[in-house]
C-alpha cells in the first residue's frame, strides 16, 4: 500500500542502531543466528521509528544482511535504513576515550556499491601503533588489527569519502555527548582546538537534547569561529534486544544503585520525507527539522485540534458529467501539510483553483475576490456545477460542496483565506483605508480573550458596543454641561460692563424721573378753611369712595399682573416636566423591548424582571396645567386684556358685573361726573386729593419694592447692579468649575476607551517585543492616544478674528491655540484640565470688557453651541493606530502595506484556523519577501497551518516548505488538471521547480548557494 505523501513530515529516527552481528559490545542473545534475525527484524518492523542507520564498527557487512533478510520477511515495509559505519580516532576526549565519529551512507544502490571498495582503501591504524602502514579497513586487516583495536586518522578518512562519493551521498557525524563524544576539558586548549577541527569536518552530532541550543548556536561558544548551525540526533546505540525494546522510539532512562543516570535515550524527530536527500536537507535547516522529545510542537497541536487542520483536498466531476466542457478535475486529491503547503505552476496553469475550492469548502468569507471560482472563468456558463470538492479535515469531518455552490457570510470560517484580487486591494487602494484597517483590527481583536469578546465577532461590532455604554453615559454629562453653559451665558451677559452700565443708566433715569417726580409734588390750591364742611357733603363722600374703591382695584390689577408672570412660567415648567416624563416613560419602553430580548437569550422570563410596561400618570400635571390657564384667562378678561365672550367663556363661571377693568371705568366715569359738579374750593380741594394720590402712586412706581422684585424700578435697579457686580460673578466662578468638572468626567469615559485601545496595545506589543530580532527592519507600532488634530480648525471656525482679545487676527489667534496644544499632555488628565481652564481664561480676556466674551464669535454662531463644543469634548478625539517605520496606514505605500499586513497575518494573528495566501510576493518587494514573509511564514506555520500559491518557487525553497504542490491544466487535453506533490528534497520536485525558474540546473544551484538549500 503506498504511503500518502504530504512532503516533509514530522517521523520519529534513530540513526544509530546496532545489529545482531556487531563488531563489539553485542548483546544480543538467542539460541541460533536465524532466530537472532528474525527477531531483531520484527522488533524493527513493529516499532513506530520509521528511519534507521544500521551500524556497525568500519564495515557495512552487517547492514547488507540485516537488508536482505529483513526485505524478505517484510518484502512491503514501509521503513527505511541507511548504512552508519562507526569509527574510532587515534586522538582522545577529557575522559580518555577515543574520540568517536560515524558516516551515514546514501541508501542508494550506487552508493551502497562504493562503500565497500571506498573501507578496503581507507588505511587503519591500531591502539597498540598509530604508525601502523599496510592496513586497510577490509574484513582480513580488522580481523587482525581487531575491532577493538582499529582506528582511522580523520583527515584522512574525510579525504577518501571526497575521493569515491559525492557530497550528497554521506554525512559525517561526530559525537556531541556520550562515550567517545569530544567532550574537551575547560583549560584542554589542544583538546579545544581539535574538537573545533572536527566540528569543522562534520555535518551533524549524535548527543542529547541539552546539546542541541549549543550546535544551533543558540547558546555561544561555536558562533565565534564561524561555525554553522549543525543538527543534533539522538539515537539509541542499541546492542541488544533489551535496548530495542527499551529504546526504539522511547524516552529510555537507566538509574545505577547510586541513582545516577548510566544509560538513556530520547526520541529524536526529523521533518523530512523518509529519504537521504531528506536527511541532506535536514542539514540546511537544523533548528526547525530536528527536534528531541515527547512530541514537536506542530503534531500536539493538530492532536488537541484536529478540527483546525486540513488532511486534504479532493475535487471530481459529479455523475452526470459527460466532459464535453473539458475534463478538468477528475478525482484529483492533494494531501495538505499541517505546516507549510506552497502551492505553484506557471502562470495561468490554475494554481489559485485549488485555493479557491479550499476556501469554498472552510466558509471564506472571501469569496467574491476568488480568482479561479469566479462568474468570469470556472463558473461561466454553470460550468463549475459539474464538479464537487470534498475538504477532509484531521479530525474525519468532511466538508462536501459543489463548486457552484454559494457561501454564507453568516456562517463561520473554518479558513482565512486572502485571495490575490482581495490582497492587491487592500494595498492598492490608498484613497479608502475601511477595508485595510477592518483586516488589521480584526487580527487585533483576536487577541481579546474570548469570555470578554462580549459575543461579537469582530474588532468594529466589539468596540461600537464598549462605546455605546460609554457614550450615552456622555451624552447625559453632555446635557447636564449644556445646562450650564445656559446659565454661564446669562451670567456673563449680565456682569459685562455694558449691562451693568446700562443698569447704572437705567437707575439713573429712574432716580431723575423721581427726583422730578419731587419737584412736581401736587400744591394745594384751595383754601383749608373752607372745606371743613365737606364730610358731610354726600358727593364729596362719594368722590372719596370711588378713590379708595379704584385704589383697591389698581392694586388688585398689579397683583394680578404679577400673579399672570408666575402662571406663564409656571405653565411653561409643567409643559416642560410633563414633556420630560412622557421622553422618559418612551426612553424606560424602549429599554424595556431591547433587554427583553437579551433576557430571553439567557431563559429569563422578562415579566419576572419587568412585571409590566411603564406609564407615567400626567393627568395630575395636566390637571393643573388646565386651571392655571383657567385661571390666566379669568385674569386676562378681568383686566380687559381678552373680550369675554358667552359662548367662549361660560365654563369659567366669572362675574361679568365685576370685572376689575370694568369697574375702574365705571368708577372712573362717575368719580369724572361727580367732580364736574363741584365748583369753586370744593373742586380745588378735591383734585388736590386725585393728584397727590396719583403722585404718590408713581413715586411708588418708580421707587418699588424693598427686595427690587418689581422690573424696571430704581430698588430693582439697584438690586441686579448689586447682583451683576457682586453674586452673579460668584456663580460665574462656581457655575465654570462645575463645568470643568463635568468636562473631565467626559474625560474620564473617553478615557475608559482608550484603556481598551491600550490594553489591545500592549498584548500586541508584547508579541512585537518577543519577535524583535524578526522585524528590526520594520518599527511597528501602535497608537493608542487621545487626539485633537481637529481642535484648532474647528475652534478658530467660532471666532472672528477682527475682534480684539486673544484670538485677534488670523496668525495670531493660531499661534496662541498651537502653543495651547502644544504645552499640552492631552492623555494627562491634570494637564488637559489645564488647558481647558487656560483656553477658558484666555477666551474671556478679550480685549473689550465692555462686552461678554462670546462677542468675539462670528454672527452666525452661537455662544451655548460654541460652550458645548469646548466643554462636551467633541474634538477629544479616541485615536487607535498602526504605524510602521511612524508612517500612519495613510501614509504607507503598497508596498509597505503588504508587508504590514503579512507581518498581522503570520506574526501576530492568533486566530489558527488554516491561513490561505494567494500570491502575497505580487504585493511586496523583493526586500520585503525575505526580510519579512520567510522568516515569519516560518514562524507562524508551527502554530497554524499555512498555504500559498505562488509563482515564485524561490519563495517554497526559502521559506522551507513542507510540501510542494505543483499544479498544471494540459490545455491540449480537454483542459485536464493534475496535481504533482512532494517535499523541496524530492527529485520530482526539484525538476519541477527548475522549470519554472529559469529553466536550467545552475539557476537552482545558484539558489542552493544562496539560500542553504
Amino acid at each position: 500500500m503506498a504511503e500518502i505523501n504530504r512532503g516533509s513530515e514530522w517521523r520519529k529516527w534513530d540513526l544509530h542502531v546496532h545489529t545482531p552481528e556487531t563488531k563489539l559490545a553485542n548483546n544480543f542473545k538467542l539460541n541460533t543466528s536465524e532466530e537472532l534475525w528474525d527477531k531483531y527484524c520484527e522488533l524493527i518492523e513493529e516499532c513506530d521509528v520509521e528511519v534507521f542507520g544500521i551500524t556497525d564498527y568500519f564495515t557495512v557487512d552487517t547492514y547488507i544482511k540485516f537488508i536482505e533478510k529483513f526485505k524478505a520477511k517484510f518484502p512491503n515495509s514501509t521503513k527505511i535504513f541507511f548504512p552508519n559505519v562507526e569509527f574510532r580516532l587515534s586522538d582522545k576526549n577529557k575522559d580518555s576515550e577515543h574520540i568517536q565519529f560515524h558516516i551515514i551512507f546514501s541508501n542508494k544502490k550506487e552508493t551502497i556499491d562504493k562503500i565497500l571498495p571506498f573501507l578496503s582503501r581507507l588505511p587503519l591504524i591500531s591502539t597498540d601503533d598509530v604508525k601502523l602502514t599496510s592496513k586497510f579497513c577490509c574484513e582480513k586487516d580488522l580481523l587482525e588489527v581487531t575491532f577493538k583495536k582499529a582506528m582511522v586518522n580523520l583527515d584522512v578518512t574525510i579525504e577518501k569519502l571526497k575521493e569515491n562519493f559525492s557530497s550528497n551521498e554521506y554525512v559525517v557525524i561526530s559525537l556531541a555527548s556520550g562515550y567517545g563524544s569530544l567532550r574537551p576539558g575547560k583549560s584542554d586548549t589542544r583538546g579545544a582546538e581539535y574538537a573545533k577541527e572536527i566540528d569543522k569536518r562534520c555535518k551533524a552530532f549524535f548527543g542529547s537534547s541539552k546539546d542541541t541550543e549549543f550546535y544551533l548556536n543558540i547558546k555561544s561558544g561555536r558562533n565565534a569561529y564561524n561555525l554553522k548551525p549543525k543538527p543534533v540526533f539522538n539515537g539509541s546505540d542499541a546492542h541488544s534486544f533489551q535496548n530495542l525494546i527499551d529504546k526504539l522510539g522511547k524516552n529510555y532512562t537507566k538509574l545505577d544503585d547510586d541513582d545516577n543516570v548510566c544509560d538513556y535515550s530520547e526520541i529524536t524527530w526529523i521533518k523530512a520525507e523518509k529519504t537521504f536527500d531528506g536527511l541532506l536537507q535536514v542539514l540546511n535547516e537544523p533548528e526547525n527539522r530536528v527536534f528531541i522529545g515527547d512530541f514537536p510542537v506542530v503534531n500536539e497541536r493538530v492532536k488537541e485540534f484536529p478540527n483546525k487542520y486540513v488532511d486534504s483536498i479532493e475535487i471530481s466531476q459529479i455523475d452526470q458529467y459527460d466532459e464535453k466542457d473539458g475534463v478538468w478535475f477528475k478525482g484529483q486529491k492533494a494531501n495538505i501539510n499541517p505546516e507549510l503547503t506552497v502551492i505553484i505552476g506557471n502562470k495561468g496553469k490554475g494554481k489559485s483553483a485549488i485555493t479557491d475550492v479550499i476556501g469554498l469548502c472552510g466558509n471564506s468569507h472571501r469569496q467574491k475576490d476568488f480568482s479561479f471560482l469566479n462568474a468570469k472563468k470556472f463558473k461561466k456558463k454553470d460550468l463549475a456545477k459539474n464538479f464537487k470538492a470534498q475538504l477532509l479535515w484531521y479530525d474525519g469531518n468532511i466538508t462536501e460542496k459543489n463548486l457552484n455552490d454559494l457561501i454564507d457570510n453568516n456562517s463561520i470560517e473554518k479558513v482565512k483565506y486572502i485571495p490575490q484580487n482581495f490582497f492587491e486591494e487592500l494595498c492598492n487602494n490608498i484613497d479608502d483605508d475601511k477595508a485595510f484597517k477592518k483586516e488589521i483590527n480584526d487580527v487585533v481583536f483576536r487577541h481579546i480573550d474570548e469570555t470578554e469578546r462580549l459575543n461579537k465577532n469582530s474588532f468594529d461590532d466589539f468596540i461600537h458596543e464598549k462605546q455605546t455604554t460609554i457614550y450615552n453615559q456622555i451624552k447625559l454629562i453632555k446635557d447636564k454641561i449644556s445646562e450650564i453653559n445656559i446659565n454661564i451665558i446669562d451670567k456673563q451677559i449680565k456682569t459685562g460692563k455694558n449691562n451693568i452700565q446700562n443698569l447704572k443708566s437705567n437707575l439713573v433715569e429712574k432716580e431723575t424721573e423721581l427726583e422730578n417726580l419731587k419737584k412736581n409734588i401736587p400744591i394745594k390750591n384751595y383754601d383749608e378753611s373752607l372745606i371743613t364742611n365737606l364730610d358731610n357733603n354726600p358727593n364729596f363722600i362719594r368722590t372719596n369712595e370711588i378713590s379708595k374703591a379704584i385704589s383697591l382695584l389698581k392694586e388688585q390689577e398689579k397683583n394680578n399682573i404679577e400673579r399672570l408672570t408666575t402662571i406663564n412660567s409656571d405653565i411653561l415648567k409643567l409643559n416642560q416636566l410633563e414633556e420630560r416624563i412622557k421622553n422618559q416613560e418612551l426612553s424606560i419602553n424602549e429599554f424595556i423591548i431591547y433587554e427583553t430580548l437579551n433576557l430571553k437569550e439567557f431563559n429569563i422570563d422578562p415579566q419576572k424582571v419587568f412585571s409590566q410596561k411603564t406609564k407615567f400618570d400626567t393627568s395630575e400635571i395636566n390637571n393643573t396645567i388646565l386651571s392655571l390657564k383657567n385661571e390666566k384667562l379669568s385674569m386676562e378678561i378681568s383686566l380687559g386684556r381678552v373680550i369675554y365672550e358667552e359662548t367662549l367663556h361660560s365654563y369659567l363661571n366669572l362675574d361679568i358685573n365685576n370685572f376689575i377693568c370694568d369697574s375702574i371705568i365705571k368708577l372712573s366715569t362717575e368719580q369724572t361726573g361727580l367732580l364736574s359738579g363741584f365748583e369753586g374750593n370744593t373742586k380745588a380741594f378735591q383734585e388736590f386729593v386725585i393728584q397727590e394720590k396719583e403722585w404718590k402712586e408713581k413715586q411708588e412706581i418708580l421707587v418699588g419694592d424693598e427686595t427690587g422684585k418689581n422690573l424696571n424700578t430704581i430698588n430693582y435697579f439697584k438690586k441686579e447692579i448689586e447682583r451683576c457686580e457682586k453674586d452673579y460673578m460668584i456663580d460665574l466662578v462656581k457655575l465654570k468649575e462645575e463645568r470643568i468638572s463635568f468636562s473631565i468626567d467626559i474625560y474620564d469615559k473617553k478615557k475608559e476607551i482608550i484603556d481598551i485601545y491600550l490594553s489591545l496595545k500592549n498584548n500586541i506589543e508584547k508579541i512585537i517585543d518577543n519577535n524583535s530580532d524578526k522585524i528590526k527592519e520594520y518599527n511597528i507600532n501602535i497608537d493608542a492616544t487621545f487626539d485633537i488634530n481637529s481642535f484648532m480648525v474647528n475652534f478658530l471656525e467660532y471666532i472672528n478674528k477682527n475682534i480684539s482679545g486673544k484670538f485677534y487676527g488670523t496668525n495670531e489667534s493660531e499661534r496662541v491655540i498651537k502653543d495651547l496644544i502644544n504645552s499640552t499632555d492631552i492623555n494627562n488628565k491634570e494637564s488637559f484640565k489645564e488647558f481647558l481652564e487656560d483656553l477658558q481664561s484666555k477666551f474671556e480676556d478679550n480685549g473689550d470688557k465692555n462686552q461678554p466674551p462670546f462677542n468675539q464669535l462670528k454672527q452666525n454662531k452661537e455662544p451655548l453651541d460654541f460652550y458645548d463644543f469646548i466643554f462636551g469634548l467633541d474634538f477629544l478625539k479616541e485615536k487607535y493606530e498602526l504605524k510602521l517605520d511612524n508612517k500612519s496606514i495613510e501614509q504607507l505605500s503598497p508596498g509597505e502595506r503588504g508587508a504590514a499586513l503579512i507581518v498581522f497575518y503570520l506574526l501576530l494573528d492568533n486566530n489558527d484556523i488554516p491561513l490561505i495566501i494567494d500570491q502575497p510576493e505580487d504585493n511586496l518587494d523583493n526586500h520585503s519577501v525575505y526580510k519579512i514573509l520567510v522568516p515569519f511564514i516560518k514562524d507562524a506555520k508551527k502554530r497554524r497551518q499555512i498555504i500559498i500559491v505562488t509563482h515564485n518557487p524561490n519563495l517554497a525553497i526559502v521559506s522551507d516548505a513542507e510540501l510542494v504542490i505543483h499544479v498544471n491544466i494540459d490545455k491540449e487535453n480537454k483542459n485536464t488538471f493534475s496535481f504533482n506533490a512532494g517535499a523541496i528534497e524530492n527529485k520530482k520536485i526539484n525538476n519541477t521547480i527548475v522549470d519554472i525558474l529559469e529553466g536550467t540546473e545552475p539557476a537552482f544551484i545558484k539558489r542552493k548557494d544562496k539560500y542553504g538549500f
